[in-house]
């Protein structure tokens, strides 16, 4: 993913590569949103079906993509140029980018990642490795009750 440059105010950043790291990074920013999302919003969240989802559906169901919550997330998926991504500090990048980020830029961003083919990847793996442990633990679990 790192052919995406992006010259943001006086700075050039890369997409970051998806790495356990990246993928904390937006699971923890994801919880946090969540933590203070409005009881409606959650309630929306909770009655959708997000089996099927894409990343994209699935963060946007999530409020990701909130005007407040999108460079947050924008900075988890970014590393500055000459700064390596395990030592990146994803809020000072996130208020960076508050001031600094256009709207064009940071859809190109969005796109990039979230509807690469690295993620779509991930997103299958990991739904037919979950689907996988059920069906094997369902085959491990006693039907009767003693």
């Amino acid at each position: 993913m790192s052919n995406h440059v992006y010259n943001i105010g006086d700075r050039v950043f890369t997409l970051s590569p998806l790495t356990p790291r990246v993928m904390t990074r937006i699971v923890q920013a994801a919880k946090e949103i969540l933590d203070v999302l409005p009881k409606d919003v959650m309630l929306k969240i909770e009655n959708k079906d997000l089996s099927k989802a894409s990343p994209l559906e699935l963060l946007e169901a999530l409020g990701v993509f909130a005007m407040e919550n999108q460079t947050r997330l924008i900075a988890c998926v970014l590393c500055q140029e000459g700064i390596k991504d395990a030592e990146k500090n994803v809020l000072e990048i996130a208020e960076y980018l508050e001031d600094n980020l256009r709207l064009t830029t940071e859809l190109r961003v969005i796109h990039d990642f979230f509807v690469s083919e690295d993620i779509k990847s991930a997103v299958v793996l990991i739904r037919e490795t979950i689907k996988s442990a059920k069906s094997k633990l369902s085959e491990k679990t006693p039907s009767g009750n003693g």
